[in-house]
């Protein structure tokens, strides 16, 4: 025991002094993690420990991150066998992390679902509510809208009853709100992002101010709240320029919004053909812009083609519509990858797991035959010696006494 103890405090040294060497994984004491891990699996301090040294041991480097995913591999297959489902929610939930800054999003994905059926059967909605926010993003990210919802909106309702975190509620207003108006439904969006956008500006944050009200404008613009809508872009607009950390893509986001404003007003042609050729500008050689250089496209398409340029509306209506494709195509695809990974590690899990009883019968099996043998031999034995004893005691009725 004060071995084991022992080690770990050398481990937590180890780590704090990784943590200050950039090429920390060129270090790794590799016996030194498998001999505290395998003194006692069921020690919770132990898995504390695993989640400690995985994040800090290794660096986010590609080579470090698959050193680190074949170490809690290892550990997934002794915590599986010994059934320690505390210990396997924390790797499965490690794995999930680490595939997502691999990009693999579908492998992420389904160790996120394996974490969240332990943590959904042992009824801890702390782990519950890590797992579904990780694959509500997850979703989000692909432009699963709707599959999205279905993570983000347990996530609010149980904020909003514990009103312990109001940063979390608010992202998770944010977040699903963005979900609402992406599949067309304003009304429900307009009193999320609304509540999320008012919280920013009481704590002063511009990041999310940014975020939240570029968010709630759109709910406006889509709900056909113009004015409002016209005059909140502005303002989150100025206060963009007067931040240095403004992320291109919000720019891009808000000068679309705003042509398709101008669009709708007289005279403004002119104005609405400036904002989205200049969210084209941003948007050209970036990848993922896809919304915002769908939206620009579609607007200077319908400006040329008004004005009588039909080269010019061909052009950009070609490429909204590739853009469009493309969008639609990487979508579908990385939904599809999230759903058939998902179904994949399912039935290899199922595999694994009848393939584990399969060989617990087994031995049952063979540890029943084993106790029968050993019983028929015993009684064997017995049985000889019970007939040896009674035929020395024949014997000695039998044959004459010595005088």
């Amino acid at each position: 025991m004060n071995d084991s103890r022992c080690l770990r405090i050398i481990a937590f040294f180890l780590a704090i002094s990784a943590s200050f060497n950039s090429r920390a994984s060129d270090r790794i004491p590799q016996g030194l993690w498998n001999k505290i891990y395998r003194n006692n699996i069921y020690d919770t301090a132990s898995v504390n420990a695993l989640n400690y040294v995985a994040d800090i041991y290794w660096d986010k480097s590609r080579d470090s991150i698959l050193k680190c995913n074949n170490l809690l591999k290892e550990r997934k297959v002794l915590y599986r066998n010994a059934g320690f489902q505390y210990g396997l929610f924390h790797v499965y939930a490690l794995l999930g992390g680490n595939n997502k800054l691999l990009y693999d999003h579908a492998l992420s994905a389904s160790y996120y679902f394996q974490a969240l059926k332990i943590a959904e059967a042992m009824k801890e909605p702390i782990k519950i509510n890590r797992v579904r926010r990780e694959l509500g993003l997850l979703y989000f990210i692909q432009s699963a809208w709707r599959q999205a919802l279905l993570y983000f909106n347990p996530l609010m309702e149980y904020e909003e009853s514990a009103q312990k975190n109001i940063g979390q509620l608010n992202l998770y207003r944010y977040l699903s709100g963005l979900c609402y108006v992406r599949i067309g439904e304003p009304q429900k969006a307009l009193v999320l992002l609304k509540e999320a956008f008012k919280w920013s500006q009481s704590i002063k944050d511009t990041q999310r101010i940014l975020e939240y009200g570029s968010g709630y404008a759109s709910a406006l613009l889509l709900s056909k709240v113009t004015f409002e809508a016209s005059s909140l872009y502005q303002k989150v607009l100025q206060i963009g320029r007067g931040w240095k950390d403004t992320d291109p893509f919000f720019f891009a986001t808000v000068y679309t919004s705003l042509a398709r404003l101008a669009l709708a007003k007289p005279g403004q042609l002119m104005r609405a053909r400036d904002l989205a050729s200049m969210a084209l500008r941003i948007t050209e050689g970036k990848v993922g812009y896809y919304m915002p250089r769908i939206e620009a496209g579609q607007i200077l398409s319908k400006i040329y083609k008004n004005t009588g340029r039909f080269d010019s509306a061909t052009f950009f209506l070609e490429q909204w519509t590739y853009a469009k494709d493309s969008l639609e195509r990487n979508e579908n695809t990385a939904f599809l990858s999230l759903v058939q990974a998902a179904h994949d590690f399912d039935k290899r899990e199922a595999a694994l797991r009848s393939e584990e009883e399969r060989k617990r019968q087994v031995m049952w099996v063979l540890a029943a035959v084993l106790f029968l043998i050993g019983l028929i031999i015993f009684f064997f034995y017995r049985s000889l010696a019970r007939q040896k004893q009674r035929t020395e005691n024949l014997l000695e009725n039998i044959l004459p006494k010595e005088t």
